[in-house]
Protein backbone atom coordinates (compact mmCIF):
# COMPACT_ATOMS: atom_id res chain seq x y z
CA UNK A 1 0.00 0.00 0.00
CA UNK A 2 2.65 2.46 0.52
CA UNK A 3 3.92 2.12 -2.99
CA UNK A 4 0.19 3.09 -4.39
CA UNK A 5 0.37 6.04 -1.73
CA UNK A 6 3.49 6.95 -3.67
CA UNK A 7 2.06 7.12 -6.93
CA UNK A 8 -1.04 9.10 -5.83
CA UNK A 9 1.50 11.60 -4.45
CA UNK A 10 3.08 11.46 -8.22
CA UNK A 11 0.41 11.96 -9.81
CA UNK A 12 -0.88 14.62 -7.35
CA UNK A 13 2.29 16.89 -8.05
CA UNK A 14 1.83 16.19 -12.02
CA UNK A 15 -1.68 18.00 -11.53
CA UNK A 16 -0.35 21.04 -9.25
CA UNK A 17 2.12 21.82 -11.78
CA UNK A 18 -0.54 21.64 -14.31
CA UNK A 19 -2.80 23.79 -12.42
CA UNK A 20 -0.02 26.43 -11.34
CA UNK A 21 0.33 26.61 -15.53
CA UNK A 22 -3.23 27.35 -15.91
CA UNK A 23 -3.21 29.76 -12.96
CA UNK A 24 -0.30 31.47 -14.46
CA UNK A 25 -1.59 31.99 -18.00
CA UNK A 26 -4.78 33.43 -16.68
CA UNK A 27 -2.73 36.12 -14.38
CA UNK A 28 -1.01 37.33 -17.55
CA UNK A 29 2.58 35.89 -16.05
CA UNK A 30 2.69 33.92 -18.80
CA UNK A 31 2.45 35.69 -22.31
CA UNK A 32 1.17 34.13 -25.58
CA UNK A 33 4.98 33.88 -26.42
CA UNK A 34 6.05 31.63 -23.38
CA UNK A 35 4.01 28.57 -25.74
CA UNK A 36 6.67 28.59 -27.94
CA UNK A 37 9.40 28.98 -25.67
CA UNK A 38 8.99 26.26 -23.86
CA UNK A 39 7.86 23.52 -26.60
CA UNK A 40 10.82 24.49 -28.33
CA UNK A 41 13.24 24.56 -25.12
CA UNK A 42 11.48 21.01 -23.91
CA UNK A 43 11.43 19.37 -27.55
CA UNK A 44 15.23 20.91 -28.03
CA UNK A 45 16.92 20.70 -24.29
CA UNK A 46 15.40 19.46 -21.87
CA UNK A 47 13.42 16.08 -23.32
CA UNK A 48 16.93 14.81 -25.27
CA UNK A 49 18.70 15.29 -22.05
CA UNK A 50 16.19 13.16 -20.10
CA UNK A 51 16.29 10.40 -22.80
CA UNK A 52 19.94 10.17 -23.10
CA UNK A 53 20.23 10.36 -19.12
CA UNK A 54 17.70 7.56 -18.36
CA UNK A 55 19.24 5.16 -21.59
CA UNK A 56 22.92 5.29 -19.57
CA UNK A 57 22.86 1.53 -17.94
CA UNK A 58 24.42 -1.73 -19.19
CA UNK A 59 23.36 -5.39 -18.75
CA UNK A 60 24.64 -8.38 -17.36
CA UNK A 61 24.39 -11.48 -19.15
CA UNK A 62 20.99 -13.14 -17.44
CA UNK A 63 19.18 -9.35 -18.24
CA UNK A 64 19.80 -10.18 -22.35
CA UNK A 65 16.89 -12.53 -22.04
CA UNK A 66 14.69 -10.09 -19.87
CA UNK A 67 15.76 -7.50 -22.51
CA UNK A 68 14.26 -9.97 -25.91
CA UNK A 69 11.18 -10.17 -23.71
CA UNK A 70 10.57 -6.32 -22.96
CA UNK A 71 11.38 -5.05 -26.71
CA UNK A 72 8.89 -8.44 -27.46
CA UNK A 73 6.16 -6.72 -25.46
CA UNK A 74 6.98 -2.90 -26.29
CA UNK A 75 6.16 -4.03 -30.46
CA UNK A 76 3.02 -6.04 -29.12
CA UNK A 77 1.33 -3.24 -27.12
CA UNK A 78 2.53 -0.56 -29.67
CA UNK A 79 1.21 -2.61 -32.79
CA UNK A 80 -1.47 -3.12 -30.66
CA UNK A 81 -1.61 0.90 -30.22
CA UNK A 82 -1.29 1.71 -34.06
CA UNK A 83 -4.09 -0.66 -34.65
CA UNK A 84 -6.63 0.39 -32.29
CA UNK A 85 -6.06 3.71 -32.99
CA UNK A 86 -6.37 3.23 -37.05
CA UNK A 87 -9.73 1.29 -36.37
CA UNK A 88 -11.21 4.13 -34.06
CA UNK A 89 -10.12 6.55 -36.95
CA UNK A 90 -12.02 5.36 -39.33
CA UNK A 91 -14.88 4.96 -37.22
CA UNK A 92 -14.96 8.26 -36.06
CA UNK A 93 -16.67 11.38 -37.48
CA UNK A 94 -14.02 13.49 -35.78
CA UNK A 95 -12.82 17.10 -37.58
CA UNK A 96 -9.94 16.35 -39.90
CA UNK A 97 -7.62 18.79 -37.71
CA UNK A 98 -8.37 16.57 -34.66
CA UNK A 99 -7.24 13.27 -36.31
CA UNK A 100 -3.75 12.74 -36.12
CA UNK A 101 -4.02 14.27 -32.24
CA UNK A 102 -6.67 11.97 -31.67
CA UNK A 103 -4.54 8.48 -32.80
CA UNK A 104 -1.52 10.16 -31.27
CA UNK A 105 -3.77 10.23 -27.76
CA UNK A 106 -4.14 6.65 -28.03
CA UNK A 107 -0.78 5.18 -29.08
CA UNK A 108 2.07 7.71 -26.80
CA UNK A 109 1.91 7.81 -23.35
CA UNK A 110 3.74 9.53 -20.73
CA UNK A 111 6.17 6.72 -20.89
CA UNK A 112 9.21 8.66 -19.36
CA UNK A 113 8.11 10.59 -16.39
CA UNK A 114 4.95 8.49 -15.20
CA UNK A 115 6.20 5.01 -16.51
CA UNK A 116 9.16 5.76 -15.37
CA UNK A 117 7.89 6.76 -11.76
CA UNK A 118 5.55 3.59 -11.60
CA UNK A 119 8.70 1.61 -12.45
CA UNK A 120 11.07 2.80 -9.68
CA UNK A 121 8.68 2.92 -7.14
CA UNK A 122 7.19 -0.97 -7.50
CA UNK A 123 10.44 -2.32 -8.36
CA UNK A 124 13.65 0.74 -7.81
CA UNK A 125 16.29 0.43 -9.74
CA UNK A 126 15.61 -2.79 -11.84
CA UNK A 127 12.91 -1.18 -12.78
CA UNK A 128 14.73 1.61 -14.03
CA UNK A 129 16.53 -0.17 -16.51
CA UNK A 130 13.34 -2.73 -17.72
CA UNK A 131 11.58 0.43 -18.24
CA UNK A 132 14.73 2.13 -20.26
CA UNK A 133 14.75 -0.84 -22.66
CA UNK A 134 11.14 -1.03 -23.12
CA UNK A 135 10.68 2.91 -24.13
CA UNK A 136 13.32 1.96 -27.01
CA UNK A 137 11.12 1.11 -29.84
CA UNK A 138 8.38 4.06 -28.33
CA UNK A 139 11.30 6.77 -28.44
CA UNK A 140 11.67 6.31 -32.09
CA UNK A 141 7.97 5.88 -33.17
CA UNK A 142 7.25 9.28 -30.53
CA UNK A 143 9.73 11.16 -32.93
CA UNK A 144 8.92 9.83 -35.85
CA UNK A 145 5.27 8.41 -36.14
CA UNK A 146 3.85 11.04 -33.64
CA UNK A 147 4.79 14.84 -35.28
CA UNK A 148 4.09 12.10 -38.95
CA UNK A 149 0.83 11.79 -37.54
CA UNK A 150 -0.09 15.10 -36.37
CA UNK A 151 1.83 17.21 -39.06
CA UNK A 152 1.84 15.69 -42.11
CA UNK A 153 -0.80 17.96 -43.51
CA UNK A 154 0.54 21.12 -41.92
CA UNK A 155 2.81 23.17 -44.00
CA UNK A 156 5.31 23.32 -41.42
CA UNK A 157 6.22 19.88 -41.55
CA UNK A 158 8.79 18.08 -43.10
CA UNK A 159 10.19 14.58 -43.27
CA UNK A 160 14.17 16.06 -42.97
CA UNK A 161 12.71 17.83 -39.40
CA UNK A 162 11.32 14.37 -38.71
CA UNK A 163 14.15 11.91 -39.37
CA UNK A 164 16.76 14.29 -38.30
CA UNK A 165 15.55 16.47 -34.92
CA UNK A 166 16.66 16.31 -31.18
CA UNK A 167 14.72 13.52 -30.00
CA UNK A 168 15.88 10.82 -32.72
CA UNK A 169 19.73 12.16 -32.24
CA UNK A 170 19.34 11.49 -28.35
CA UNK A 171 17.69 7.94 -29.07
CA UNK A 172 20.39 6.95 -31.16
CA UNK A 173 23.12 8.36 -28.32
CA UNK A 174 21.63 6.96 -25.59
CA UNK A 175 21.86 3.58 -27.70
CA UNK A 176 24.96 4.43 -27.88
CA UNK A 177 25.25 4.66 -24.07
CA UNK A 178 23.75 1.17 -23.55
CA UNK A 179 26.99 -0.21 -26.08
CA UNK A 180 29.48 1.22 -23.97
CA UNK A 181 31.60 -0.69 -21.65
CA UNK A 182 31.56 2.18 -18.76
CA UNK A 183 28.99 4.88 -18.22
CA UNK A 184 28.81 8.13 -18.88
CA UNK A 185 31.39 10.73 -16.88
CA UNK A 186 29.80 11.22 -13.68
CA UNK A 187 29.42 15.06 -14.06
CA UNK A 188 28.12 14.68 -17.78
CA UNK A 189 25.35 12.07 -16.19
CA UNK A 190 24.90 14.79 -13.29
CA UNK A 191 24.13 17.56 -16.22
CA UNK A 192 21.90 15.30 -18.10
CA UNK A 193 20.03 14.49 -14.93
CA UNK A 194 19.55 18.05 -13.86
CA UNK A 195 18.62 19.39 -17.29
CA UNK A 196 16.28 16.27 -18.22
CA UNK A 197 14.27 16.86 -14.83
CA UNK A 198 13.15 20.06 -15.97
CA UNK A 199 11.42 18.76 -18.58
CA UNK A 200 8.33 16.79 -16.94
CA UNK A 201 7.35 19.70 -14.80
CA UNK A 202 8.06 22.22 -17.98
CA UNK A 203 5.52 20.18 -19.91
CA UNK A 204 2.84 19.94 -17.10
CA UNK A 205 2.92 24.24 -17.12
CA UNK A 206 2.47 24.29 -20.67
CA UNK A 207 -0.38 22.00 -20.71
CA UNK A 208 -2.05 24.29 -18.27
CA UNK A 209 -0.94 27.49 -19.88
CA UNK A 210 -2.31 25.81 -23.60
CA UNK A 211 -5.41 25.03 -20.98
CA UNK A 212 -5.44 28.41 -19.69
CA UNK A 213 -6.02 29.74 -23.58
CA UNK A 214 -9.57 28.29 -23.97
CA UNK A 215 -12.30 30.38 -22.74
CA UNK A 216 -14.42 28.82 -19.65
CA UNK A 217 -16.83 27.70 -22.47
CA UNK A 218 -14.80 26.17 -24.48
CA UNK A 219 -13.19 24.33 -21.66
CA UNK A 220 -16.76 22.67 -20.45
CA UNK A 221 -17.02 21.85 -24.57
CA UNK A 222 -14.01 19.92 -24.64
CA UNK A 223 -14.55 18.16 -21.11
CA UNK A 224 -17.83 16.95 -22.60
CA UNK A 225 -15.86 15.52 -25.90
CA UNK A 226 -16.96 12.17 -26.49
CA UNK A 227 -13.60 11.79 -28.96
CA UNK A 228 -11.52 12.89 -26.10
CA UNK A 229 -13.08 10.24 -23.46
CA UNK A 230 -13.05 7.59 -26.22
CA UNK A 231 -9.01 8.06 -26.65
CA UNK A 232 -8.40 7.92 -22.78
CA UNK A 233 -10.80 4.71 -22.81
CA UNK A 234 -8.46 3.10 -25.04
CA UNK A 235 -5.19 4.51 -23.60
CA UNK A 236 -5.79 3.72 -20.22
CA UNK A 237 -7.76 0.21 -20.14
CA UNK A 238 -8.21 -1.31 -23.34
CA UNK A 239 -4.38 -1.56 -24.44
CA UNK A 240 -2.94 -2.35 -20.83
CA UNK A 241 -6.12 -5.16 -20.84
CA UNK A 242 -4.04 -6.70 -23.78
CA UNK A 243 -1.32 -7.41 -22.06
CA UNK A 244 -2.96 -9.37 -19.29
CA UNK A 245 -2.84 -12.79 -21.80
CA UNK A 246 0.99 -11.86 -21.44
CA UNK A 247 0.89 -13.83 -17.99
CA UNK A 248 0.47 -17.37 -19.10
CA UNK A 249 3.96 -16.90 -21.21
CA UNK A 250 6.61 -18.10 -19.16
CA UNK A 251 8.07 -14.20 -18.86
CA UNK A 252 8.98 -13.05 -14.92
CA UNK A 253 6.34 -11.20 -13.88
CA UNK A 254 8.68 -8.45 -12.89
CA UNK A 255 8.93 -7.86 -16.87
CA UNK A 256 5.18 -8.46 -17.61
CA UNK A 257 3.84 -6.16 -14.82
CA UNK A 258 6.68 -2.99 -16.33
CA UNK A 259 5.31 -3.83 -19.44
CA UNK A 260 1.65 -3.35 -18.69
CA UNK A 261 2.25 -0.39 -16.07
CA UNK A 262 4.22 1.35 -18.45
CA UNK A 263 1.63 1.04 -21.20
CA UNK A 264 -1.08 2.40 -19.31
CA UNK A 265 0.32 5.23 -18.66
CA UNK A 266 -1.66 8.69 -19.87
CA UNK A 267 -1.23 10.10 -22.61
CA UNK A 268 1.73 11.94 -23.63
CA UNK A 269 2.55 15.47 -23.21
CA UNK A 270 4.82 15.32 -26.59
CA UNK A 271 1.21 15.17 -28.24
CA UNK A 272 0.75 19.01 -26.91
CA UNK A 273 3.77 19.81 -27.99
CA UNK A 274 3.67 18.43 -31.78
CA UNK A 275 0.51 19.84 -31.93
CA UNK A 276 1.85 23.49 -31.06
CA UNK A 277 4.98 22.95 -33.43
CA UNK A 278 3.12 22.32 -36.28
CA UNK A 279 -0.61 24.02 -35.99
CA UNK A 280 -2.65 21.69 -34.58
CA UNK A 281 -5.57 21.71 -32.43
CA UNK A 282 -3.72 22.26 -29.47
CA UNK A 283 -6.72 22.91 -27.22
CA UNK A 284 -7.85 19.34 -27.74
CA UNK A 285 -4.39 17.65 -27.37
CA UNK A 286 -4.41 19.26 -24.17
CA UNK A 287 -7.64 18.22 -22.86
CA UNK A 288 -6.99 14.59 -23.90
CA UNK A 289 -3.89 14.61 -22.00
CA UNK A 290 -4.90 16.55 -18.87
CA UNK A 291 -8.20 13.93 -18.89
CA UNK A 292 -6.10 11.29 -19.17
CA UNK A 293 -3.71 12.05 -16.61
CA UNK A 294 -6.75 12.41 -14.02
CA UNK A 295 -7.99 9.40 -14.68
CA UNK A 296 -4.08 7.66 -14.57
CA UNK A 297 -4.83 8.11 -10.73
CA UNK A 298 -7.81 5.82 -10.63
CA UNK A 299 -6.48 3.49 -13.92
CA UNK A 300 -3.10 2.38 -13.08
CA UNK A 301 -4.06 1.04 -9.09
CA UNK A 302 -6.65 -1.12 -10.68
CA UNK A 303 -4.59 -2.61 -13.15
CA UNK A 304 -1.81 -2.98 -11.05
CA UNK A 305 -3.97 -4.63 -8.58
CA UNK A 306 -5.52 -6.90 -10.89
CA UNK A 307 -2.09 -7.88 -12.11
CA UNK A 308 -1.24 -9.17 -8.66
CA UNK A 309 -4.27 -10.87 -8.25
CA UNK A 310 -3.84 -13.05 -11.73
CA UNK A 311 -0.12 -13.49 -11.31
Amino acid sequence: MDSMWLLFQELSILYAICLIGFIAKRAKLLTQHADQVLTQLILSITLPALIVYAMNFSFGGDDWLAFGQLIFLSAYALGIAIMLAWLLNRLTSIEQEKLGIYQSLIIFGNQGFIGFALCYILFAEIGIAYAAVFNLIYLILIWTYCPYLIGRNKTTFTWKHMLFNPGIIATFVGFVCCLLPAPLPTPLLSLLEQIGKMTIPLSMLLIGGLLANLAWKELGRYARDKWIWTASFAKLIVIPLCLFPMLLLPFPFTVIAIATLITASPSAPTTSLFAQKYSGDIYFASAGVFLSTALAGITIPLIYLLLLWLR
